[in-house]
């Protein structure tokens, strides 16, 4: 009874897929959570083979059976709006992935209609992975969400890469191109340490605006990790902020 009378600062992204269908509460943070009654349905899939290989295929929907919808109800940043679970009678769900037992990992999924079954989120991601280094690639589609500020459909391109200099320092990068427009709206590239207990990285991320190409922000990014105690993380906004 009191969505979106409180500020939400955690829970401000949502993407409904496989990976939350059967959640109790598919809401990204403590901000915001489930209410009513709900039912998850669906099944899942998974083999293993005698290479290392395997398969894993999961489908579904969600059933909103009483009270209220929480993701039907808008809070100031309109969490749960446009994301296939507004309606008593979500959106289906769908997902399939393959390992092949030598480190390479396929996948595809997508988000569908409940009406008529037409896709309104989708991608396809692919992975590699060795002692000395990693690539991971994905491709999204994702329907316009105009309570998001997003009036047309969106392509995007999502790339990362891990090389490892010595037994524990590896140096690392990503990307985020809209292909709709043309830009590269995220990029980073960092440098980590790592063994047993301990952990440490500096990254350096630069964000720009998907349809002008122009630069908004520039991050450091600096992250300690303590096996058994936890992870401590610190941005630092070349304009001098911190969050």
């Amino acid at each position: 009874t009191q969505i979106g009378k409180f500020p939400n600062e955690d829970a401000q992204s949502l993407v409904f897929d496989t990976t939350n269908l059967f959640e109790r509460n598919k809401f990204s943070g403590y901000d915001r959570v489930e209410g009513g009654t709900r039912a998850n349905v669906g099944f899942r899939y998974s083999a293993s083979f005698d290479n290392g290989a395997s398969i894993n295929i999961t489908a579904g929907q969600s059933y909103q059976l009483h009270g209220r919808n929480s993701f039907a109800t808008p809070d100031l940043v309109n969490a749960g709006l446009d994301s296939g679970l507004e309606t008593d009678r979500s959106d289906y769900v769908a997902s399939a992935s393959l390992n092949n037992g030598q480190g390479l990992t396929v996948g595809i999924g997508g988000r569908f209609d409940e009406k008529d079954v037409t896709l309104r989120r989708g991608d396809l991601s692919a992975s590699y992975a060795s002692r000395d280094y990693s690539l991971s690639g994905s491709y999204v589609f994702i329907e316009a969400q105009p309570n998001y500020s997003a009036p047309d459909d969106r392509h995007e391109v999502n790339g990362a890469a891990s090389v490892r200099l010595t037994e524990n320092w590896r140096t690392f990068g990503s990307f985020a191109m809209d292909l709709e427009y043309g830009t590269v709206y995220r990029q980073g590239i960092g440098l980590a340490y790592d063994d047993s207990c301990f952990s440490f990285s500096v990254a350096y991320y630069e964000n720009e605006n998907r349809y002008t190409g122009l630069a908004t922000d520039s991050l450091l990014v600096f992250r300690l990790g303590l096996r058994t105690i936890g992870d401590y993380s610190y941005s630092y906004k070349l304009d001098g902020s911190t969050r």
